[in-house]
């Protein structure tokens, strides 16, 4: 029992020893704080410690608010530098938030496009053919199912004024595959694949909204498609994927197994992914597929493989990840080159209040709680900068649309969500805490004894103080550069994007798309005399300087590739058969263009149907496969089984199919002699060119009703469009570019001349000493020169990095443009030695006297 009572004792007396150690740490912090404490024998009761704390708080914010109120230049500056910073990284994780939105399916990582390709003739995605499809479909065993879809648009009428509606036909596994699930009604089935069957139709969101009105009693009701009934079926729901939602109409489609026909080459497949399935499982099992193709069809498959890509990955090109990483990159060097700005500014400011700072340290302020006040004040401009930065998305966001002359489908998506205002948050915080700490930690390690010791004229802040400031001013300048030579090749990008060589002139030039309903127009026959119509009454139209048709016109339509053997030459294996873009033109296009016939002649009005097959190749075309030789003449044979096509002329290159891409071999043949029913009317016009399609549509509409007329632009306005994504990126990286270098540079001059005025006292005492004046003048700009020196090189050599890494987004120029780097690196120093010079010239020349007293 003694024992017992032996550790009891020494147990409570241990305990009482914690707790009044414990409570001696408590009366501490009561003195530091001001927290009032109730006594009561031993016991202590802190009273709302967690709400003196936020008192604390709350008033280092008001102590903050007022000073800045007192200081609104500073407060301003600060807060628009950072502002600037915030929003232009917000911009950007504006679209990052769109083209990262979560799927609108389950397990999104076993969705999965299958794309043909061919590395010779440099095709990284095409689409496939209704037999590759089936054969795909019958013999994988690795996905659950295989869909494919297409893309067709349909004449709509009976519903107000005929318009042109984007569609796609899609089998029935497409829903299955996609987890698609209309917002009412059902899917297709799979008897409906079968034609005569497939008339049926599941609208889209959008199309239901504008020409029924929400009605959701249109289930049953019929609509008419290229002049065919369809049965509405069900109605989309409003939240698809992204480049689903201008989809209006959905219709079956039909898939042949015949495998003699090929059919059209115009289908998407997709696939999902059986459970457990991998990757390169599914590559490999499809490329044995494809070459069991290869060999069973060489005549379309020679050369051809087919790869699989991930959901996300079939909607995004490399060079739409390196463009989204370059200009991630250089917004976040904006922000850091913001707060590295703002980091000055308070090193500055913190070395006007150190006599405050050491004041209120002399009379017992912790070095905690001075840090804590700054960084409160810090948060004050933080979070005032993260507001004006978000207010500033909406501004840049509709600087970027008004710029833009297409509809890009990202952006319009763009918007302030939950998700950005969030982002701007946390960044406002990372912000606030990047330009912050440093200040806050030179400041509060301010020797007391030098700072209240000193009369105010000889303080400079101490070798550390100086060191930081050389490093800043480093680091500025040396981001100064990488982002200028980064702005400046992408504004020569943009320049040389904007004075493409096209080959043609757009100006004067309107085009108008058609496409004739298989059902009202069956036959070759019945197409030539209704477009031949059209063409002579355009023609006839006052203000009209010419008409032409085409298939297709350059940039707007992607030229459909064929191979082909040239008579007289070996044909070579079925992987490495030479190949062309290919169009069917009228006789007039040449003219109407403005396309210049280098060789031959050019097509007439006798190259008919019955005549002999005739075309016309680009310069390119005759350089590639008739080296040093004259191909007017000669003879070439598609690769379908077509019979031989005498060449009569060569003509000037043109952009095919992207205006940033170099020009293909081009083939034309006459219109009458390979007719479709997509055609393009093109309309040279002797005043402004939209103002003749009012009448070019009446003049269609007498010929037939129910036929519009649609996507109607000019050549002008269509390059624009082609161009919309590079002028989005190139300008964005070009703005945010320059921004970040302008405020380098006002950061570079505001930190040279600040720590030169910091020596002020300095110069003063070598003058005093003897020292001459441009001796003097020559040290303080000699070692401004020594640190731009080290900055630049380090700039140009990320700029070496940087500019490797965007080497495919930039246009006509290389990515280690020599000028370039040496025009910047020669301003960029010498905006640093003008910012040394001017303060060094004006302390060299005070008197010494003064300085010292």
């Amino acid at each position: 029992m003694t024992l017992v009572k032996s550790y009891s004792v020494r147990f409570r007396n241990g305990f009482l020893r914690k707790r009044d150690a414990k409570c001696s740490r408590f009366l501490e912090l009561a003195e530091n704080t001001g927290l009032k404490l109730h006594v009561v024998g031993r016991q202590f009761a802190v009273r709302d410690l967690e709400d003196a704390n936020m008192a604390t708080f709350l008033s280092d914010l008001r102590h903050g608010i007022r000073t800045f109120l007192r200081d609104r230049g500073y407060a301003g500056v600060v807060i628009f530098t950072l502002a600037l910073g915030i929003g232009a990284n917000t911009t950007i994780f504006q679209f990052l938030n769109v083209l990262l939105q979560p799927l609108p399916f389950q397990d999104p990582d076993r969705v999965v496009y299958l794309v043909r390709t061919n590395a010779e003739q440099n095709v990284p995605r095409a689409p496939a053919n209704t037999r590759d499809f089936a054969a795909l479909k019958r013999e994988s065993h690795l996905f659950e199912d295989l869909a494919a879809d297409a893309a067709e648009n349909y004449n709509l009428s009976g519903v107000g004024n005929p318009i042109r509606v984007p569609g796609r036909r899609a089998t029935a596994s497409f829903f299955r595959t996609m987890q698609v699930t209309p917002e009412f009604g059902r899917t297709f089935t799979a008897d409906e694949e079968v034609p005569g069957k497939d008339h049926v139709v599941i609208l889209g969101y959008g199309l239901w909204e504008r020409s029924f009105g929400s009605d959701r009693s249109v289930l049953g009701r019929t609509l008419r498609l290229d002049g065919e009934s369809y049965v509405i079926v069900g109605v989309m729901p409003q939240r698809l994927w992204l480049f689903w939602r201008e989809i209006d109409a959905w219709t079956p489609l039909a898939v042949s197994s015949d495998a003699a026909n090929p059919g059209p080459q115009n289908l998407t497949v997709s696939g999902r992914l059986k459970p457990g399935v991998s990757l390169p499982q599914a590559q490999s099992e499809i490329a044995a597929i494809s070459r069991e193709l290869a060999r069973n069809y060489p005549a379309t498959n020679a050369g051809w493989g087919v790869n699989i890509l991930p959901f996300r990955q079939y909607y995004t090109s490399p060079q739409d990840n390196v463009a989204l990483v370059v200009l991630t990159l250089v917004t976040s060097l904006v922000l850091v080159i913001a707060c590295a700005n703002v980091a000055s500014l308070m090193l500055a400011r913190g070395t006007i209040r150190s006599k405050e700072i050491a004041v209120r340290s002399a009379l017992g302020a912790s070095r905690w709680r001075v840090t804590r006040q700054l960084l409160t004040e810090s948060f004050v401009l933080g979070t005032a900068g993260g507001g004006l930065g978000l207010l500033c998305v909406w501004w840049i966001m509709d600087m970027v649309a008004a710029a833009m002359s297409a509809d890009v489908p990202v952006l319009r998506e763009t918007r302030v969500d939950g998700n950005v205002v969030l982002f701007t948050v946390l960044l406002s915080l990372f912000a606030t805490f990047l330009f912050a700490l440093l200040p806050a930690w030179s400041v509060s390690r301010t020797s007391l004894n030098e700072v209240l010791q000193d009369t105010g004229t000889r303080f400079t802040g101490g070798v550390r103080h100086n060191r930081v400031l050389k490093a800043l001013v480093m680091a500025e300048i040396s981001m100064a550069v990488l982002l200028l030579i980064v702005a400046t090749l992408g504004i020569r990008s943009i320049m040389n994007l904007e004075n493409i060589p096209l080959g043609l002139n757009p100006d004067t030039v309107v085009t108008m798309q058609l496409e004739l309903p298989r059902n009202k127009y069956p036959a070759q026959s019945q197409i030539r005399p209704f477009i031949g119509s059209i063409l002579e009454r355009t023609a006839a139209l006052p203000g009209v300087d010419g008409a032409a048709l085409a298939d297709g016109v350059p940039i707007v339509d992607r030229s459909p590739r064929r191979s082909f053997v040239i008579d007289g030459q070996p044909q070579p294996p079925p992987e490495s058969m030479p190949w062309c873009a290919s169009r069917s033109v009228s006789s007039t296009y040449l003219s109407v263009m403005q396309l210049p016939l280098l060789r031959g002649r050019d097509f007439s009005a006798g190259d008919s149907a019955t005549a002999p097959a005739v075309a016309l190749i680009s310069n390119t075309m005759a350089r590639r496969y008739w080296p040093g030789k004259d191909p007017v003449g000669g003879r070439i044979r598609f690769n379908d089984g077509s019979g031989w096509i005498s060449i009569v002329g060569i003509v000037g290159d043109v952009r095919n199919d992207d205006a940033d891409a170099p020009p293909l071999p081009q083939l034309y043949v006459p219109f009458d002699q390979s007719p479709g029913r997509a055609a393009t009317l093109i309309v040279k016009s002797k005043s402004d060119p939209l103002s003749i399609a009012s009448a070019v549509r009446r003049t269609v509409t007498e010929l037939d009703p129910d036929q519009p007329l649609y996507q109607i632009q000019t050549m002008a306005e269509a390059l624009r469009s082609d161009l919309a994504g590079p002028r989005v990126v190139m300008g964005l990286l070009s703005a945010f570019g320059l921004l970040a270098a302008l405020l380098s540079a006002l950061g570079v001059y505001g930190l040279m001349s600040y720590s030169v005025a910091q020596r002020r006292h300095e110069i003063g005492i070598r003058l005093a000493l003897g020292a001459k004046r441009i001796d003097v003048l020559k040290s303080v700009v000699g070692q401004a020169f020594q640190s731009a020196l080290i900055g630049t090189g380090v700039g140009l050599v990320m700029a070496l990095a940087m500019t490797s890494i965007m080497s495919g987004m930039l246009f006509g120029i290389g990515p280690r443009n020599a000028p370039t780097f040496v025009l910047v690196a020669v301003f960029i120093s010498g905006i640093a030695i003008v910012a040394s010079y001017i303060p060094a010239r004006r302390g060299s020349r005070i008197d010494p006297a003064e300085t010292l007293r």
